[in-house]
C-alpha cells in the first residue's frame, strides 16, 4: 500500500514537472525587472519635468527680470490636498513687440508653466507624480510573481501565494480609481487543494498559484499599462516643451552683446539643451508599457496552455525589457544634460 502511494505521488511529480513554473523563472525574472525600470524611468521623469520647468522660467525671468515672490502653496505645512510651492511673478511684465513672443500655451499635464498664458502674472510650480499608485500597483504585482517562482520551500510559497493575490488585488484597486468604478470583491485562492500534496509537489504549487493569478491580473496589467504608458509620455512631452521653451529663451538675447565669458555661458546651456532634448526624442515611453502588457499575456498564454511557449515568452520579455532600459537611461541622460544648461 504504502508502495503504490509512492508511486503515485511520483508519479505526479513527474507529470509536473513539464509544466514547472521554473520554465519561466527567468522570463518572469526579467518582467519584474523590466517593471522596476519603467517605474525608475517614471521617479526620474517627474523629477526631470519639474527641472526642466523651473529651469525654463528662469532663463525667462533672467531676460525680463520681474518681480517675484512665493506662490500660496508655500504657506504652511504640506496636507493631504496637494498644492505645489514654487514661484510667481507679482505682476505680469509687458513684453516688447519686438520681442520674439515666449509664452504660447503648452500641451501638457499640469499646470503652472511659465509662459503658459500671456494674461496675467506667470508662476513655476512643480507637477505632481500622478503615475505613482500606478507604478507601485504594478512593482508589487511583478515582485509577487518574482516571489512566487523563486519561493525555495513550503513556508516561502505560502507567503509569496499570499501576496501575489493581494497584489492582483492592488491592481484591480487601481483600475478601480482611474474608472471611478467600486472596487470588486476579491475571491480568497483555494489554497487548501494542494495542502495535503507532499514536498515534492511544490512545483505544482507554485504553477497553479502562477497560472490561477496571472489570468486574474491579465486585463488590471492591459488597463495599467495603456494608462503607465500615457502619463510618462506625458512625463517625456513636459520635459521636451520645457526644454524647447529654455532653448527658445537663450537663443533669444545670444549676441555679441555679450562679454566672452557669459556668451560661452549660454552656448554651453543651449547646447546642453539640444543634448537633453536628441535623448527624451529618441524614445517612446508608450511603446514600452505597451512591450509590457504584450509581455505579460504571453506570460498567461504560455501558463494558461504549457504548450512549450518558452521562446515567445523569453523574447517578449527580452524586448520590454530592453524599451523599458531604454526609457529610464534617456530620461537619465535628459537629466544629466540638464545639469550644464543651469
Amino acid at each position: 500500500m504504502r508502495l503504490n502511494t509512492a508511486l503515485i505521488v511520483l508519479s505526479m511529480a513527474v507529470l509536473s514537472a513539464g509544466c514547472s513554473p521554473y520554465l519561466y523563472k527567468g522570463e518572469i525574472n526579467e518582467f519584474s525587472k523590466g517593471v522596476n525600470q519603467l517605474a525608475e524611468a517614471n521617479t526620474i521623469g517627474v523629477r526631470n519635468a519639474n527641472e526642466a520647468r523651473a529651469n525654463r522660467s528662469r532663463w525667462i525671468w533672467l531676460n525680463e527680470k520681474p518681480k517675484l515672490t512665493l506662490t500660496d502653496g508655500c504657506e504652511g505645512i504640506k496636507t493631504t490636498e496637494w498644492k505645489p510651492c514654487g514661484l510667481k511673478e507679482n505682476e505680469r511684465k509687458t513684453v516688447s513687440k519686438s520681442t520674439p513672443k515666449v509664452s504660447e500655451p503648452i500641451k501638457e499635464g499640469g499646470s503652472g508653466v511659465v509662459g503658459q498664458s500671456d494674461q496675467g502674472p506667470r508662476e513655476s510650480i512643480p507637477i505632481q507624480d500622478d503615475a505613482k499608485a500606478i507604478v507601485k500597483a504594478l512593482q508589487d504585482y511583478a515582485d509577487g510573481l518574482a516571489a512566487v517562482t523563486n519561493a525555495a520551500d513550503r513556508e516561502a510559497l505560502d507567503k509569496a501565494q499570499a501576496e501575489l493575490t493581494q497584489s492582483v488585488g492592488g491592481l484591480a484597486t487601481e483600475v478601480a480609481k482611474l474608472s471611478g468604478q467600486p472596487v470588486a470583491a476579491q475571491v480568497k485562492p483555494i489554497t487548501d487543494l494542494f495542502t495535503t500534496i507532499a514536498t515534492v509537489m511544490l512545483d505544482t504549487r507554485r504553477y497553479q498559484a502562477l497560472q490561477r493569478e496571472v489570468k486574474k491580473a491579465r486585463q488590471p496589467v492591459a488597463d495599467l499599462g495603456k494608462n503607465l504608458g500615457d502619463m510618462l509620455t506625458n512625463l517625456r512631452d513636459t520635459q521636451v516643451n520645457a526644454l524647447r521653451g529654455t532653448a527658445t529663451e537663450l537663443e533669444l538675447k545670444l549676441g555679441p552683446q555679450f562679454d566672452e565669458s557669459t556668451y560661452a555661458t549660454r552656448l554651453d546651456a543651449l547646447q546642453s539643451t539640444a543634448t537633453a532634448l536628441e535623448a527624451l526624442r529618441s524614445v517612446n515611453p508608450k511603446e514600452a508599457a505597451d512591450k509590457m502588457v504584450e509581455a505579460h499575456n504571453e506570460l498567461a498564454n504560455a501558463l494558461a496552455e504549457n504548450q512549450g511557449q518558452a521562446e515567445a515568452v523569453l523574447q517578449a520579455t527580452k524586448t520590454f525589457f530592453d524599451k523599458a532600459k531604454a526609457v529610464r537611461e534617456a530620461f537619465a541622460t535628459g537629466a544629466d544634460a540638464q545639469k550644464g544648461s543651469k
